[in-house]
């Protein structure tokens, strides 16, 4: 096109917010990854403390280090619930994220398919153009030979 894309800024606006929405995503899923392994591990610690607890307890224990243990894996559960909590509103952030990656792309994708309409217009004007000029050629060539 001779003068551009008029809304060609729009257009890169629309693409940085597509990419900005892209890597919001990234950073929330890889948030919601870290939860979840951080769950495992404090899980992993309480199944630990568990077998440690029965050994001890088959070799006798005081009623102390018994309440110490209780009072750990109690806390390690506090963790966990703490860890599905912060889990479920982060899921919720990715939803969000991702309906906002959908909407981002579409909004994008409309200025995208208004361009190629435009340019698809552009040609034709310039086709039909040289159309009458190669028209007009031939008939001053037409009437030069008679």
């Amino acid at each position: 096109m001779a003068k551009g894309f008029k809304l060609q800024s729009v257009l890169k606006h629309r693409g940085l917010l597509e990419d900005l929405a892209r890597q919001r995503l990234a950073e929330t899923l890889s948030r919601e990854q870290a939860l979840r392994a951080e769950m495992d591990r404090v899980r992993s610690g309480i199944e630990s403390l568990q077998v440690e607890l029965c050994q001890r307890q088959m070799h006798g224990i005081s009623v102390q280090d018994l309440l110490l243990y209780e009072a750990h894996i109690d806390h390690r559960g506090k963790q966990i619930a703490e860890l599905k909590r912060q889990t479920k509103r982060t899921q919720d952030d990715v939803a969000g994220c991702r309906m906002a990656l959908c909407q981002a792309s579409q909004d994008k994708q409309l200025l995208e398919n208004l361009k190629d309409k435009k340019m698809a217009e552009h040609r034709r004007l310039l086709h039909a153009q040289e159309t009458r000029q190669l028209d007009e050629i031939a008939l001053q060539v037409g009437n030069r030979k008679q």
